[in-house]
């Protein structure tokens, strides 16, 4: 399923002539901390499958000619749920996604 939803996005990316923004997530220092989070924290996070889908997409990427634009994931949250969450009926995830899709103020100028 991942595969294929990769695929769906990278397609789209390659038709409309744009790029995939990502977040440039790290989970390595967590995973070795796992001692200490409770057994259904340690679960969920064990149960990521973010190395898999940051090589499918560097992949998939790679072979469509796609552009693959990583973003450092500090805030992103936090900034969708102040900025634009409420205020658009977003829930923080979609908030978040708007906020990482966002062109940053370098890339304008």
């Amino acid at each position: 399923m991942l595969s294929d939803a990769l695929s769906d996005a990278v397609a789209w990316a390659k038709d409309e002539l744009k790029p995939i923004v990502a977040e440039d997530l790290d989970f390595t220092a967590k995973k070795k901390a796992m001692t200490q989070l409770s057994p259904k924290g340690a679960r969920m996070l064990s149960g990521l499958l973010c190395a898999k889908y940051r090589q499918l997409l560097e992949a998939k990427c790679f072979r469509a000619g796609v552009e693959l634009i990583l973003i450092d994931p500090a805030y992103t949250s936090t900034i969708g749920a102040v900025k634009y969450a409420a205020r658009r009926g977003w829930s923080v995830h979609a908030a978040a996604a708007g906020v990482i899709a966002r062109p940053s103020r370098t890339e304008v100028d």
